[in-house]
């Protein structure tokens, strides 16, 4: 995983918003099933509870599978140069 330099709660450009607020750290494997391993997006408070939202809570999907959803939420706006973020293979 690559070290964004972005740190919770400092002021960082959020890559869904793409304005400049306090960020938060979003488990793009959610801590609940990993432990908190995998790849990390920071995100502002508004985007990160919009993206928590299209996750399941009780039911634990492949790693793929969440990081679909972290890609379609930021490809839902003008952030898809963030994806590299997410350190994924393949794409």
């Amino acid at each position: 995983m690559h070290d964004t330099g972005c740190r919770v709660g400092t002021i960082a450009l959020c890559p869904k918003c793409i304005k400049f607020k306090p960020s938060t750290k979003h488990h793009v494997y959610p801590r609940r099933f990993f432990n908190g391993e995998g790849p990390l997006l920071f995100l502002c408070r508004q985007c990160h509870i919009g993206i928590e939202k299209l996750i399941p809570q009780h039911t634990k999907l492949e790693r793929r599978d969440y990081e679909l959803i972290a890609i379609e939420f930021l490809r839902g706006e003008h952030a898809m140069c963030f994806v590299q973020q997410l350190d994924l293979q393949g794409l």
